[in-house]
C-alpha cells in the first residue's frame, strides 16, 4: 500500500510540472493570404511568423515591395527566406564553424537537406520531436511546386487554405530546424 501511494505521487508530479525552459506558448495558426481571388504563395512567411509568435501584417509591412511581389507570385526562396527570418530576429546557426556540432554553436536555426531515403515518417518524427521546424514539402495544390509547413515540436500546422498536409503525408526536402537551446528569437538589448 505504501508503495502505491509513493508511485501515484511521483506520477502526479511528473505529469503536472514541466521545467520552465521547456514551456512554449500555444501556436496560433496563420493562414495564407489572398490578393483578390488569388492565394499568395506566402507559406514560408506564415510558418516563420508562427515559429516566432509574431504578427503577420507587421512583418509583411516591413518587407521591401520587390520581396512582397516575389513572395506573392512565386513564394520565398533563398535570400527572401533569410530576410524574413532576420526580420523575426532569428540568427542562422553556422554548423561546424568551431566544433562541427550544431548544438554547440550560437544561433537560432540551421538549414538541412533531407535525403529521400531518410525522409520516413518515423525518422523525421524522432528527429523533430520537441523541436520546432519549418519543413519544405512538395505542394499538394500546385504540381511541381514546393510548400512550407510548420512543426511546433508537438503538432503540424499547414497554412494552406486548400488541401493541407497530415503528418503521415510529410515528405521533407529541406528543414529549417530551430536550436532549442536558443528557443526564442534574440531580443534587442537596450
Amino acid at each position: 500500500r505504501h508503495l502505491s501511494v509513493k508511485c501515484s505521487r511521483t506520477f502526479r508530479r511528473r505529469s503536472t510540472v514541466r521545467p520552465r525552459s521547456r514551456r512554449r506558448d500555444m501556436t496560433m495558426m496563420v493562414k495564407q493570404r489572398f490578393d483578390g481571388d488569388v492565394q499568395r504563395k506566402d507559406c514560408f512567411l506564415c510558418c516563420a511568423v508562427m515559429a516566432a509568435g509574431a504578427d503577420y501584417d507587421a512583418i509583411w509591412s516591413l518587407l521591401d515591395d520587390e520581396v512582397r511581389t516575389a513572395i506573392s507570385m512565386t513564394g520565398a526562396f533563398g535570400n527572401h527566406c533569410n530576410q524574413i527570418l532576420e526580420l523575426l530576429k532569428f540568427e542562422r546557426l553556422q554548423v561546424g564553424a568551431r566544433t562541427g556540432n550544431p548544438t554547440d554553436e550560437p544561433g537560432d536555426y540551421y538549414v538541412l537537406f533531407i535525403l529521400p531515403e531518410y525522409a520516413t515518417t518515423g525518422f523525421l518524427r524522432n528527429m523533430l520531436w520537441g523541436r520546432r521546424a519549418l519543413i519544405q514539402v512538395p505542394s499538394k495544390n500546385y504540381k511541381g511546386e514546393q510548400h512550407i509547413i510548420y512543426w511546433d515540436g508537438a503538432a503540424l500546422f499547414d497554412p494552406s487554405n486548400l488541401r493541407t498536409y497530415q503528418w503521415h503525408e510529410v515528405e521533407p526536402i529541406y528543414l529549417w530546424l530551430f536550436n532549442e537551446r536558443n528557443a526564442a528569437p534574440a531580443k534587442e538589448q537596450d
